[in-house]
């Protein structure tokens, strides 16, 4: 319980001024992270879609925006982080696609489309995401990603 209230009171401290809502959070969008430092509960933005500390090539890893739990231990992609680098992501919700038929209004085909189902607690309340971090930067720079 000692943890929760710490959470709260550093959402409370750090609001992510500037920060707006997204309708679809896409890689490489910044986003807010919560996660632990030497001095308690730290909040920041990170760009979504992990950068690994190891990574050479001056392109950046496709398809690191998703882990799956039963895989995340044992592939090299996150295996690291995995074990050491861990954060939270607040979240009001998220969307499910469901396929759904649909008929074309000015042609009468009957076609397969993606409705959107937006999950929420009730509310809107915020909540987090379980979600991996690590700190990357390229050779030629010394920007921090």
């Amino acid at each position: 319980m000692e943890r929760y209230w710490e959470l709260s009171d550093a959402i409370r401290r750090n609001p992510f001024h500037g920060y707006t809502q997204h309708f679809n959070v896409a890689p490489t969008t910044q986003i807010p992270i919560i996660y632990p430092g030497d001095e308690g509960i730290k909040m920041s933005m990170a760009r979504w879609g992990l950068v690994p500390f190891w990574w050479k090539q001056p392109k950046m890893p496709p398809f690191t925006f998703n882990a799956r739990i039963e895989e995340a231990a044992t592939k090299p992609m996150w295996r690291q982080v995995v074990k050491s680098s861990r954060c939270l992501i607040p979240a009001i919700g998220w969307y499910e696609w469901k396929a759904v038929t649909v008929t074309d209004r000015l042609t009468g085909e009957i076609k397969t489309a993606k409705q959107p189902y937006f999950i929420h607690l009730p509310g809107r309340q915020v909540f987090a995401f379980a979600g991996l971090m690590c700190r990357w930067k390229a050779a030629e720079s010394d920007a921090e990603i």
